[in-house]
């Protein structure tokens, strides 16, 4: 989802000729160098062998097993979160090639409530953020071993068109998947947990505008600053899509492993090294997400 909105975008500044994508999948958009394969195929050197061939100035790293599964996967996790990305990462310092990393909020963990700051101790509780907390660790190592230049990004829950349906990765998508499907609605964990939702407009833009300022070696929210419950984003939704809650059947289970009760970030370091704000509020994100989907089945 994210990477794809990146690459659009990114095209639309820079033009086709200078934007790569790669995936595991099959990227449908004419107006882009697509390259097919995983990077963390620990039997083939597809990702060396294209770097070696394109010379890229920067790399914006999104690839990742999704966190949802991460328990239910867990070698299948490392293997993409920690090697496939310690591949990207050698060849870059090697090469002297800028990263940038996409991390994610689930690193800090159980905090208290107060909008997390970047200096907040990274407590993950997921094999996930595990993972994720690494791959900054290792950055900041090659930093010092190959004088790599690295920005990562650490984001909070992200969502938006381009998210395939799903039960188990993105708040909003499994939220909004479920009330497709019909049914019941099975929340895991309490009503009461607050979530910063950030529109995956947003995101891109945070990525784009850290391409062209560069706050190097800087590791930064991208946020809202703004809490939203489960609850409310359940009314939310179902607003949107013009639902009776009353009539909607709501089954709390229990919470996912690691799935931290309060995750809202602090915007202004991001604010203040590279002039970026949140602008999609999480009502009018979800009306923009609806009607594309409406759109993507006509």
């Amino acid at each position: 989802m994210i990477g794809s909105q990146v690459c659009r975008d990114l095209v639309s500044r820079l033009g086709s000729k200078s934007i790569y994508g790669v995936d595991r999948e099959s990227i449908h958009d004419s107006s882009l160098t697509a390259h097919q394969f995983s990077i963390a195929d620990v039997s083939r050197t597809e990702i060396v062998e294209l770097l070696d061939e394109i010379r890229p100035s920067l790399v914006v790293h999104a690839a990742a097993h999704p966190g949802g599964r991460s328990l239910v996967n867990p070698t299948v996790n490392v293997e993409v979160n920690a090697l496939g990305s310690m591949r990207v990462f050698e060849w870059c310092a090697r090469n002297q090639c800028k990263v940038l990393y996409l991390s994610s909020s689930i690193v800090y963990g159980e905090v208290m409530p107060i909008p997390i700051q970047e200096d907040a101790p990274t407590q993950p509780g997921t094999i996930y953020g595990v993972g994720k907390v690494a791959c900054e660790r290792w950055l900041e190592l090659l930093g010092f071993g190959y004088e790599l230049d690295w920005v990562i990004l650490r984001l909070f829950s992200t969502y938006g068109a381009g998210h395939r349906p799903s039960v188990d990765q993105g708040i909003v998508n499994v939220i909004l998947t479920q009330l497709e499907l019909g049914g019941d609605l099975v929340v895991k964990g309490s009503l009461s947990r607050l979530r910063d939702l950030v529109h995956v407009s947003d995101a891109s833009q945070a990525i784009c505008t850290a391409i062209d300022v560069w706050p190097s070696r800087q590791i930064l929210n991208v946020c809202t600053g703004m809490g939203t419950s489960v609850g409310e984003l359940i009314e939310c939704i179902a607003a949107a899509k013009g639902l009776d809650i009353s009539k909607v059947q709501l089954q709390e289970v229990e919470g996912t492993v690691g799935d931290p009760q309060y995750n809202v970030g602090n915007p202004t370091l991001a604010l203040q090294r590279m002039g970026f704000k949140s602008q999609i509020l999480p009502r009018d994100g979800i009306v923009q997400l609806l009607s594309q989907r409406r759109s993507n089945r006509v």
